[in-house]
């Protein structure tokens, strides 16, 4: 009886996996790589190029993610000319893909149709739940919207990445730092303690005058705890008030310079 018991419940949890299984699409510019794509001309194309700018923690994050999801898909509105800086930098930081979209220069394909039309073929790959990751400079909340509204059973989460500070609708989740993420990810059970860590120190262990790879100068800075609205488990609350206080520090320090 104990033996078919163990059993039926590795069958258990073999089958929900098998349900739960996530496919992650993420945004490139200003959500992995700090870009200023508010500021397009000319740092902003200049930073195009800089394929080593990652954002300090989201390649620990992608990394950690790894292994509990079935592949992640960058999702990128930039010309294809500059898929091999993209390419590049998933490269330095060994973070792994399935495929890179990016847009033909000539086509006449507006942004958001574009961005839609991409994300609806990796849904007909397969049977996968999304977790969908952008930012808020210009409409991939809208996106993500729009296809949570046609796919509901289909997205699992949305993440956008407060740069410009915009007001985000019900049913995303904003985020300042990968390690807000990692929080999200932890409670779902997609991350484990020691990889929320890895993301944690990522931020704790850089020094002041880099905090620019957390969140650069031309993003919004918090400098409240309150502005972090989210809830922590108890086990990460020590880590969690370490990684906000590193950032209210750096927020107050650079609104005085």
């Amino acid at each position: 009886m104990r033996i078919l018991s163990t059993l039926l419940f590795a069958v258990f949890i073999s089958l929900n996996i098998s349900a739960s299984s996530v496919s992650v699409i993420s945004d490139f510019d200003d959500t992995i790589k700090r870009s200023n794509i508010p500021n397009i001309w000319p740092r902003g194309v200049a930073n195009t190029i800089l394929w080593r700018k990652s954002y300090t923690g989201m390649p620990e994050l992608l990394n950690g993610l790894e292994s509990e999801i079935n592949g992640l898909y960058v999702l990128s509105a930039s010309p294809k000319v500059i898929r091999p800086f993209i390419k590049a930098l998933l490269k330095k930081y060994q973070i792994s893909y399935d495929d890179i979209f990016t847009r033909n220069i000539l086509a006449t394909e507006e942004k958001i149709a574009y961005k839609m039309n991409r994300i609806e073929s990796v849904l007909a790959k397969g049977s996968d739940k999304l977790i969908l990751i952008g930012d808020d400079v210009e409409a991939d909340h809208e996106v993500y919207l729009k296809i949570s509204e046609k796919h509901p059973d289909r997205v699992e989460e949305i993440y956008i990445h407060n740069v410009v500070n915009r007001e985000v609708p019900a049913g995303v989740t904003s985020f300042f730092t990968p390690y807000d993420i990692a929080v999200s990810e932890y409670k779902k059970g997609r991350l484990n303690y020691d990889q929320v860590e890895i993301v944690a120190n990522s931020i704790i262990n850089t020094k002041i005058k880099k905090m620019y790879r957390v969140i650069p100068k031309y993003a919004y800075c918090p400098t409240e705890v309150l502005e972090f609205n989210y809830l922590v488990p108890e086990d990460l609350e020590i880590l969690t008030a370490a990684v906000n206080m590193k950032i209210i520090a750096y927020c107050l320090a650079r609104n005085v310079d």
